[in-house]
């Protein structure tokens, strides 16, 4: 191997770690950016199933409601 050669290879060193730094670093964000998305989805997915009990807490109230009218008659004054 000539001077020139190891020189070339070596000259080349920095730029394979710094590629190489890059990618650990690109991994390690695209892990993070995955595990928001994640944690993101979990909120949302809580978020309708909290929706879905409101609606089945409406849908009961307004049961009750109707049934209390069909068994009294509608509500005339607040007294």
């Amino acid at each position: 191997m000539t001077p020139a050669e190891l020189g070339a290879i070596l000259g080349g060193v920095p730029a394979i770690v710094a590629a190489i730094t890059a990618l650990i670093v690109a991994i390690r964000g695209a892990r993070a950016a995955t595990a928001k998305a994640a944690s993101a989805k979990l909120t949302a997915s809580n978020a309708y199933s909290t929706a879905q009990q409101a609606w089945g807490q409406s849908n009961i109230a307004k049961d009750a409601i109707q049934s209390h009218v069909d068994s009294h008659g509608p509500v005339t004054s607040a007294n």
